[in-house]
């Protein structure tokens, strides 16, 4: 009697129903975990506070190295426009790359040619003004040929060492000049 009582009841209650069995209604500890660490991850790798920003990842973004090394060092190579210092010597964690979406108005045919589709890198490799920089004469050309003396790979270095040389000197330095040329005036 208690039996039947207890089976009958045990029919009847939620519990032994099959969508209360597949309803989740508090992770198990493993899910629970694996949640953290996704979670872990994501914040490893994206910035909250900027629209979830990725890391710079060199597989997926090809060049992106290169293009913000230029942009870090442009006040160095461009003298006829002013930009600020780059207030840290490495490179940003974050960054992203965006691509021009033409307006159905505007056709991708009148952008021009030197901006379809390329970096920033390529961009500058293919201008004029990289003759300009004292050091790096006829480097372009040395590419274009395909020259072992200087591959793309290894022009970020030379760049680097063009941009040293380039760098403005101490204030400390520059007063110690001026009271030399005082002097040599005296």
């Amino acid at each position: 009697m208690i039996q039947s009582d207890i089976e009958s009841l045990l029919k009847k209650s939620v519990l032994a129903d099959p969508a209360f069995q597949n309803r989740k209604f508090a992770p198990s500890r493993e899910e629970d975990r694996a949640l953290k660490k996704e979670k872990r991850q994501h914040r490893a790798n994206h910035l909250d506070g900027w629209y979830n920003m990725r890391k710079i990842d060199t597989k997926r973004d090809g060049c992106i190295e290169k293009d913000l090394e230029l942009l870090q060092y442009r006040n160095f190579l461009v003298n006829d426009r002013l930009y600020r210092r780059p207030e840290k010597n490495d490179l940003p964690r974050f960054a992203e790359i965006g691509t021009v979406v033409c307006d159905e108005l505007v056709s991708s045919r009148n952008l021009m040619k030197s901006k379809q589709g390329k970096s920033l890198y390529d961009e500058w490799m293919k201008s004029d003004k990289l003759k300009e920089i004292p050091g790096m004469v006829g480097t372009r050309d040395i590419i274009e040929l395909g020259s072992s003396a200087l591959s793309q790979e290894d022009l970020p270095s030379n760049l680097s060492s063009v941009i040293s040389r380039k760098l403005p000197k101490s204030k400390a330095t520059m007063k110690k000049k001026k009271k030399f040329n005082k002097r040599k005036l005296e």
